[in-house]
């Protein structure tokens, strides 16, 4: 059986956890795409992204198992000028990580059920969220929870 994870917000006493979990998160999708590796002052400026004042909310969850931080979700609101009817106020899924030893065991869920129960709180209909292309394990479990891709982003070397 497998120990169930606590999902919570992470505070600013978790940081040095977070940011574990997203260097390792950017060591893992610069495996696929050489243009997800972090540079060398990437923690300041990760720690200025996190805690930009702005007119959205964020927030950063942890999923934890045994008091260890084995996974992370990083949360946007978007409130866009209303040009258009139906895609004006979504939620953004920036990160979601789960370290390796945990995948399969229902971390990733438990983030994803945090992301809706937050989204629905804040009264949007909308979720959404970039995967690599080919990232084949994420896109069929972003698939599994309902996800479908709706646009593409192509690039060109200059």
């Amino acid at each position: 059986m497998t120990d169930i994870p606590i999902i919570r917000s992470a505070t600013t006493e978790d940081l040095p956890a977070v940011k574990q979990l997203f260097h390792e998160l950017h060591t893992y999708n610069s495996t696929f795409d050489a243009h997800f590796a972090l540079d060398k002052h990437w923690e300041s400026v990760f720690e200025n992204h996190l805690c930009e004042p702005s007119l959205c909310q964020r927030v950063s969850v942890l999923a934890e198992i045994a008091d260890q931080p084995v996974g992370l979700m990083l949360l946007k609101e978007h409130i866009e000028a209303p040009a258009l009817h139906h895609f004006n106020r979504w939620i953004e899924v920036q990160a979601l990580y789960v370290s390796p030893a945990h995948r399969r065991s229902g971390v990733g869920d438990a983030l994803l059920a945090y992301a809706r129960k937050w989204s629905q709180e804040l009264k949007h209909d909308w979720m959404q969220l970039y995967v690599t292309e080919n990232n084949q394990v994420a896109k069929q479990f972003y698939r599994n929870k309902g996800f479908l891709p709706t646009q593409e982003i192509w690039r060109t070397k200059l």
